[in-house]
């Protein structure tokens, strides 16, 4: 394994169990309404950028990601905020950044505006949660990207929160880049030599489960309760 992202190595930080069930298992793993939700609005914003009519853009964007538990509101208020921001510039701009000789990192921004003052990258958040642009790796390891291709030093990192029309701002540096390339490179490091560790450990011993409030939403967490020998509370 040498391609990650942003998701998986935070699910490995998470739980090192649970990323074995997805990604080493290949367990199927069905999105759940808020996974369905945040696809449906992304790709709503992404067809109404690229020349669809509102509706259009809200109707085919049902039809492609989203079903029966989202609600056509939500995603019309949601895609009406974002517009609302008057962003304009690449949506869905795909990435694949290489960090080691062994280690590649791949992502996707939501968007980059060409209207700003400044370098800007914008992700959408479609979640029942706020918080700042420094409270996880994401926007600074997607500033990296950016930074490596465009040459800037400092990129404005943007998470819009449809659900609240708020939004968390901040300036990434490019001490704040590395610091999010380090951690990916450590993650990633450790996710490899586990990978090792199973030509002689099982995979639950290579990839010990961390309960933890998390256990709640993960869709393996009975599986993991009943292969802990110690009878673990992942639920």
């Amino acid at each position: 394994m040498d391609l990650f992202s942003f998701s998986r190595l935070t699910l490995f930080d998470t739980c090192k169990r649970r990323f074995a069930y997805k990604y080493v298992e290949k367990f199927p793993d069905p999105p759940g309404s808020p996974a369905v939700l945040g696809k449906t609005v992304h790709r709503a914003y992404d067809l109404y950028s690229n020349g669809y009519l509102f509706e259009d853009a809200i109707v085919t964007a049902y039809l492609e990601e989203g079903d029966s538990t989202v609600e056509r509101s939500i995603v019309e208020s949601m895609l009406t905020t974002a517009i609302g921001y008057k962003y304009t510039g690449t949506v869905e701009h795909h990435f694949i950044m290489q960090l080691t000789d062994k280690i590649k990192i791949q992502g996707y921004i939501d968007l980059q505006p060409d209207n700003t003052s400044i370098p800007m990258i914008v992700d959408w958040k479609t979640g029942f949660k706020t918080y700042g642009i420094f409270d996880s790796w994401q926007l600074p390891l997607y500033a990296a990207a950016v930074m490596e291709k465009t040459g800037d030093k400092v990129i404005k990192g943007v998470y819009a929160f449809l659900r609240f029309k708020r939004i968390e701002s901040g300036i990434i540096t490019q001490n704040e880049a590395f610091q999010a390339i380090q951690w990916a490179i450590r993650t990633a490091e450790e996710v490899q030599s586990r990978l090792e560790l199973l030509t002689v450990l099982k995979i639950p011993e290579a990839f010990p489960a961390r309960p933890s409030p998390a256990c709640g939403n993960c869709p393996w967490s009975l599986l993991c309760l009943r292969e802990s020998k110690g009878g673990l509370d992942c639920g």
